[in-house]
């Protein structure tokens, strides 16, 4: 193990400001900056003691907290085609909405909405309320 090596690897404040890396982040919460510098630091010193790394790299160790960044921002869910057979697979999330629900359902997601809260009283109700009426 190189103790010179170790006492190489820059400190995790060194990258959070970085105009490139917060570029990637976007809107995203700053913990996953501070998330992606840690887990390619953490790989750079187990890289160092077992011998695999001899040169810590500055440039290098950024363009892999770019990478690992970019990995954790990236969406994780995709849409996929069920060729399983089960018409309502759970493995696949929920039955598929119509378009028509989905776009009236991001109306009413993206502001408020009378979800416990009775309009003709006036005052709170019940949440399964607007539901009633299916489940009769």
């Amino acid at each position: 193990m190189n103790r010179e090596l170790l006492r190489q690897i820059p400190k995790v404040d060194l990258f959070l400001n970085d105009k490139d890396l917060l570029d990637i982040l976007g809107d995203h919460p700053k913990v996953l900056l501070v998330e992606a510098v840690r887990n390619v630091l953490d790989r750079v010193r187990k890289g160092i003691v077992e011998g695999r790394i001899a040169k810590v790299d500055r440039k290098v160790i950024k363009e892999e907290i770019a990478k690992e960044l970019k990995k954790l921002v990236s969406p994780k869910l995709h849409r996929v085609i069920n060729a399983t057979g089960v018409v309502l697979h759970t493995n696949l999330g929920r039955a598929p909405i119509s378009e028509r629900v989905a776009d009236h359902l991001k109306w009413i997601i993206t502001g408020y909405s009378n979800l416990e809260y009775d309009l003709v009283k006036g005052k709170r109700g019940l949440r399964y309320r607007n539901l009633e009426w299916i489940l009769k």
